[in-house]
């Protein structure tokens, strides 16, 4: 069944918008440069319902939405369901009559492409088989979003087999009851994410006003594409500058040998979204400064940087390698070692715009992901809606017995400002952990 949803090219001028409705549009920038966009996923938060338009006019880079037309109207929502998940053998079904274009990738623990990227059209189930031992990631993209599987390799064939087919059986379409539809008024706050190939996706979160435009920013992921620890928690990757960012928190228990993190409850669920369910799958954990320090692995060894807690071929960011972030984002070099906070506007180039995860719009209103850092909002404290992250520099803090004290620097984004913070502290407090790769 064909998507029926109103999405027009932006033409200046060329026509007539009625009072009764509100006609939006959207750009999407990579540096500067307007990019086309595969889909756009509408939704309308004030009545929980949305829409993701596709088949986007590939000759525009502006698009132009009828929110007011879009009002209920019905279309299918693409997804994709892991069916089967047994060690040797994995099955996925794309629960769609319009099943569209999937791209398929396969690594194996340590990150290497075991498949290189293949594109699927016209299929309908999806058979892997793994004849070889060990732990790989499946990362499959949609037009609508990016999945990631963890899989297990049986010893056997020594292959590695991807069959896609068409399967198709009536029985797997939603039923019109489950048929998603945008119940939007006038008023109601509406959040536009968009997606297009080879990029990381964004949104806006708006209540919008007849004719508004906005300007959303792509970003792109390293050359390596997602990086895994060893339980394999898989993290996706941004290039900023000349240096490559994991775009989520870490979140393993466990160093990139196995041993685990030290005591297990000084590694605490504090680093969480909105509002407070003690959940890591969207902001990783918070570790005591000395787990994330310590040098277990082997081959942490190298004098000026500490792989600590991160993965093989990544460390825990310097005070240093943070200010090259913030250079970046166009903190003045006066600012840059002072603490405190620092800037202007900059945060809001790293933090997530909306209110998906950061406490209050009107606080973070101003945030656009402009660089894809992608911070969400964290309650360290169960008050105050921040994110806050060790880095691997010390400081020396004299105490009032003049005694000298190692002081780890930190950084700290806040909800209710957009500038960069910086300062130091006692060691034996919880923050949490951006990795950076190593010699990018």
């Amino acid at each position: 069944m064909k998507n029926f949803t109103i999405l027009s090219t932006f033409l200046l001028f060329s026509f007539k918008i009625f009072s009764q409705e509100t006609v939006v549009y959207i750009q999407a920038l990579f540096e500067g440069s307007p990019q086309y966009l595969d889909s756009i996923l509408v939704e309308d938060l004030t009545t929980k319902t949305n829409v993701m338009l596709t088949d986007l006019d590939i000759n525009t880079t502006n698009y132009e939405i009828n929110l007011s037309q879009l009002s209920g109207i019905e279309c299918y929502d693409n997804a994709i369901t892991l069916e089967i998940n047994i060690p040797g053998f994995t099955r996925l079904n794309i629960d769609s009559e319009n099943y569209g274009k999937v791209s398929l990738q396969i690594f194996d623990i340590n990150g290497k492409s075991v498949i290189k990227e293949k594109s699927i059209s016209f299929a309908n189930t999806i058979d892997i088989t793994i004849g070889k031992k060990g732990i790989y990631i499946l990362r499959l993209q949609t037009a609508k979003e990016v999945f990631l599987y963890k899989l297990l390799g049986e010893q056997n064939t020594g292959k590695i087999d991807v069959v896609a087919y068409d399967n198709y059986r009536a029985d797997i379409l939603k039923s019109k009851e489950e048929l998603l539809t945008l119940n939007y008024k006038e008023g109601d706050t509406v959040r536009l994410t968009v997606f297009a190939t080879d990029f990381h996706g964004n949104l806006v979160e708006k209540i919008p006003e007849n004719g508004d435009s906005y300007i959303t920013y792509l970003s792109k992921p390293c050359d390596c594409g997602t990086v895994t620890d060893y339980e394999g928690n898989i993290y996706e990757t941004v290039q900023i500058g000349n240096q490559c960012w994991m775009r989520q928190n870490l979140r393993s228990w466990r160093y990139a040998n196995g041993i685990t993190a030290g005591d297990i409850p000084y590694i605490q669920y504090s680093c969480t979204t909105h509002p407070l369910n003690y959940g890591v799958v969207d902001n990783g954990l918070s570790y005591l400064w000395g787990i994330v320090s310590e040098r277990i692995v082997v081959s942490d060894t190298i004098p000026d940087i500490i792989q600590g807690i991160c993965p093989n071929g990544w460390h825990v960011p310097s005070d240093d390698e943070w200010i090259e972030l913030e250079r970046y984002l166009g903190i003045s070099e006066e600012e840059l070692y002072f603490d405190g906070g620092r800037g202007t506007n900059q945060a809001s180039m790293i933090k997530e715009p909306g209110t998906l995860h950061w406490i209050s719009y009107d606080y973070n209103k101003e945030s656009t992901n402009a660089i894809g850092f992608l911070i969400l909002g964290c309650n360290i404290h169960e008050v105050d809606n921040v994110q806050a992250f060790w880095t691997s520099t010390i400081d020396h803090f004299v105490n009032s017995h003049g005694n000298e004290e190692p002081w780890p620097i930190f950084r700290i984004i806040h909800a209710d400002d957009n500038k960069m913070y910086r300062g130091n502290s006692i060691a034996a407090i919880v923050r949490c952990v951006r990795c950076i790769k190593n010699n990018f």
